[in-house]
């Protein structure tokens, strides 16, 4: 038999998930259906979230002081591997999916604290595959203070014969923060590719 105590401890929650547990015990009491907003695998719709926090520690390493992550994202640990930089934290972005389904949207915020250093990058291109309605999306905000410095490295996005993408990155640099984007050739194509 469980006790009461070892009982609490397994209903509790990550912070992470605890908000849209809420969300969903607040929409029932209003009478909404309840629907918990994860969809089966395979299914296209999908909406990713990455909201993440860095900032440099005392010892001038930056590390995460805050993230959350929502399937389908994922986000690696920050890994240091510049010999001439060793304090800056590298960031791999990556989907657990094979890809943008139709009407898949994809939200990404990346903050900075004064001092910190990132090289935010994914790890493969990103397919965007055919589409019988809708549109996937893709937004990147990047948010770097004074004294901080992003690097957004995204891998190419490869558009399938049929497919349909809007892709946007805006950031907010202040006054002495430096932020740098690179992107591939897929990147640069606008509209609807062909059938």
């Amino acid at each position: 038999m469980v006790d009461a105590a070892a009982s609490s401890r397994l209903k509790t929650v990550p912070w992470e998930v605890e908000r849209f547990l809420q969300a969903e015990v607040d929409g029932r009491a209003a009478g909404e259906s309840g629907r918990s907003g994860v969809m089966p695998v395979g299914r296209p719709g999908k909406v990713g979230v990455l909201d993440v926090t860095l900032d440099a520690d005392a010892r001038d390493i930056t590390g995460l002081t805050s993230r959350f992550v929502k399937a389908p994202m994922q986000l690696t640990r920050p890994l240091y591997v510049d010999p001439s930089d060793p304090g800056e934290a590298f960031l791999y972005v990556r989907t657990t999916g094979g890809g943008l389904a139709q009407n898949d949207r994809i939200r990404q915020i990346v903050r900075l604290e004064p001092g910190a250093r990132v090289t935010v990058t994914t790890q493969a291109a990103t397919p965007v595959h055919r589409m019988n309605a809708g549109i996937a999306s893709q937004w990147v905000s990047l948010y770097v203070p004074d004294g901080a410095v992003c690097e957004y490295l995204p891998g190419q996005s490869i558009l399938f014969a049929g497919s349909r993408l809007v892709q946007a990155t805006d950031a907010a640099v202040e006054p002495g923060g430096h932020a740098a984007r690179c992107r591939g050739d897929a990147d640069r194509t606008a509209g609807t590719r062909g059938t």
